[in-house]
């Protein structure tokens, strides 16, 4: 519907359109807020001159239209002063009018005001219709690609992939050989000297010897002594007596005994504990073992660091100094080769007889004194079922005799002091 201060406009008889509401001089309708040439003012009391501003919706629509949309035509004379009228207007004027006109406004009133909720554009049945994407049907992110993706690595070339793998075989080789092979390679290897009791004796030495605990069993004294028809006669025996500060080894008194019933040299050794302390096991080794002269003197042996190294030198020095006031003679000390380097080499326990525990060697590595070597722990002998130690002497059979705990009077009555008989003892208890 149209509103109510609208009128419709006329045609020219040309076709063309008049502004509506608009009248020339002479009574005929022109544009809303246009001169003629002889002054009058539009209907709606607007002017014409180049200074004012037209005012109202009419004048407002006026400055949007292009100059050349204004020109007017009428149908009678008054039309034509129109024209004519239109034509006296500097050009330049109406240019910098329209200029103007088409110039966007600076000012906050001239914005575009924002829609409300009531003007804005409805939605299209697209964009109503349109569900929600939830996180179940969401498109998964493409992965972006990096500007500089990773080149390919090249191939490592076979020369360099058989060097690798030829170290890698070299150090699982060398692994193998020192853990598992090179402790019993001495027992493969070829043996140059003379061969005896199942292993490659050392070569130079003439005094041989063993050493036995319980874990090597019944022992048959008789068919032992057999080995001293042979090159290598076994001259003498250590055995285990006592370790810790309550501990008798089960078979002691029965081995020692039968050991001197069949022409041995005998001797004692005493496992020293770190965590016990030394008077203890100094005194329980004196009441255990009473040696008698003839026999070695008595043996310290010392596997074992515990905790601090400082405390273990001065409680075996504590050990060592009391069996020594008790038998008057320098107990032996008995440890492998890396331990007395590494905790027993000075010299104070250099003052002491060293048996030394060096398994797969020609000779002795130690460049210190020396008085027995244990060379083996897999010894074959006749008489003992189980693998044995086997020993050597630094010396001659009759440096060893000079070895031996001299005779005393003490000696010819033995007192138990609360230790069972000879025939009591072997039940491997604590005592």
């Amino acid at each position: 519907m149209k509103k109510k201060n609208e009128t419709p406009a006329e045609t020219s008889s040309t076709g063309q359109r008049i502004s509506s509401g608009q009248r020339s001089a002479s009574g005929s309708q022109i544009a809303s807020g246009q001169r003629s040439s002889s002054g009058q003012q539009t209907s709606s009391g607007q002017r014409t001159s180049s200074g004012s501003k037209p005012r109202g919706t009419a004048a407002a629509s006026s400055k949007r239209t292009s100059v050349r949309q204004l020109e007017l035509f009428a149908t009678d004379a008054d039309g034509r002063l129109a024209a004519e009228a239109w034509e006296e207007v500097p050009r330049s004027s109406v240019e910098r009018k329209v200029s103007e006109a088409q110039r966007p406004k600076r000012s906050s009133e001239a914005q575009r005001p924002k829609r409300s909720s009531e003007t804005q554009r409805p939605k299209s049945s697209s964009e109503t219709q349109r569900p929600k994407r939830s996180s179940e049907t969401r498109r998964p992110k493409q992965p972006v690609e990096k500007l500089h993706p990773k080149r390919p690595s090249k191939p490592m070339p076979a020369w360099l992939r058989y060097l690798w793998m030829s170290l890698i075989v070299l150090a699982f080789s060398g692994a193998f050989y020192y853990f598992f092979i090179r402790p019993y390679a001495y027992r493969w290897k070829p043996c140059y000297g003379l061969k005896a009791y199942g292993i490659c004796m050392p070569y130079g030495y003439q005094v041989h010897g063993i050493d036995i605990s319980h874990h090597q069993g019944e022992i048959d004294w008789a068919h032992l002594q057999q080995t001293r028809q042979g090159p290598f006669p076994v001259q003498f025996v250590f055995l285990k007596a006592s370790e810790g500060g309550d501990y008798l080894d089960p078979t002691f008194w029965a081995h020692f005994d039968s050991a001197r019933a069949h022409g041995f040299i005998r001797g004692a050794y005493h496992f020293y504990n770190p965590k016990t302390d030394p008077v203890r096991q100094a005194d329980f080794f004196i009441r255990t073992v009473k040696l008698e002269a003839g026999d070695l003197p008595p043996v310290l042996d010392i596997e074992k660091r515990g905790k601090d190294e400082q405390v273990l030198r001065r409680d075996l020095k504590i050990w060592l100094d009391r069996i020594e006031q008790h038998y008057r003679v320098k107990p032996i000390l008995y440890t492998s080769y890396k331990f007395k380097t590494r905790y027993l080499n000075d010299s104070v326990f250099n003052s002491y007889p060293y048996w030394i525990a060096h398994y797969y060697v020609d000779s002795v590595e130690y460049r210190g004194q020396w008085k027995f070597w244990q060379h083996t722990d897999v010894g074959s002998l006749p008489g003992i079922s189980e693998q044995v130690d086997l020993n050597i002497f630094n010396g001659s059979l009759e440096e060893l005799r000079q070895m031996l705990l001299p005779e005393r009077k003490e000696d010819s009555v033995r007192v138990a002091e609360g230790i069972p008989s000879a025939g009591g003892v072997g039940t491997g208890k604590k005592l």
